[in-house]
């Protein structure tokens, strides 16, 4: 997160993580109501035994018939608890993954941004430095041609020379005509654009 706002790629792996973590938790809760499906069959079965009467054979039969049922529901909550099991654990490894991805992701820009930092840092030494040493230069150069520099650099924004490179300025880059190259060749000491 850069500044608490979630990046493009930041937001794709946070949906993951939140849509694993619904799985999850519909997981849970799918688990939780097949616990309590599973204890009241337990229960009806205990009261089932528990009110029949073993010399009534109608009644018994009847007992077999509501055990053989409910042995086929408690069966069926069995399967269900296995299938849900295998989702919950799918959905946890999921988001615990998504999760650990969101976690290195922090990190990298949380690096990123240090090294950046650190970067911009030595940029602006850098700047200041050269502009010391462009200081120091401009000092020894003579009235005139410190005049002329000090007005270039300001009517093109501190920059104040440039080096014709052929018939093309380093700077401007705008191709010089025949005509113009032949006059800056003429032309003894510094000329201007």
């Amino acid at each position: 997160m850069a500044g608490g706002k979630l990046q493009p790629g930041e937001v794709l792996v946070h949906d993951a993580v939140h849509s694993a973590a619904a799985l999850r938790k519909d997981a849970e809760t799918d688990l939780a109501d097949l616990a309590e499906e599973e204890a009241e069959y337990r229960r009806r079965v205990d009261e089932a035994q528990k009110s029949v009467d073993s010399s009534d054979y109608h009644r018994v039969q009847n007992l077999e018939i509501e055990l053989s049922n409910l042995a086929k529901w408690l069966d069926k909550v069995a399967f269900d608890q296995r299938s849900c099991t295998a989702r919950l654990e799918e959905a946890s490894a999921r988001e615990q993954k998504g999760r650990e991805f969101i976690e290195k992701l922090e990190a990298a820009i949380i690096r990123s941004g240090q090294a950046a930092r650190v970067a911009a840092t030595d940029l602006q030494n850098d700047i200041a430095e050269l502009e010391r040493r462009r200081e120091k230069l401009t000092r020894q150069l003579p009235d005139s041609l410190h005049e002329a520099y000090t007005v270039a650099s300001k009517q093109f924004r501190g920059l104040g020379v440039e080096k014709l490179e052929g018939s093309t300025p380093s700077l401007c880059r705008m191709a010089l005509t025949e005509a113009s190259l032949n006059e800056v060749k003429r032309t003894k000491g510094v000329t201007t654009c």
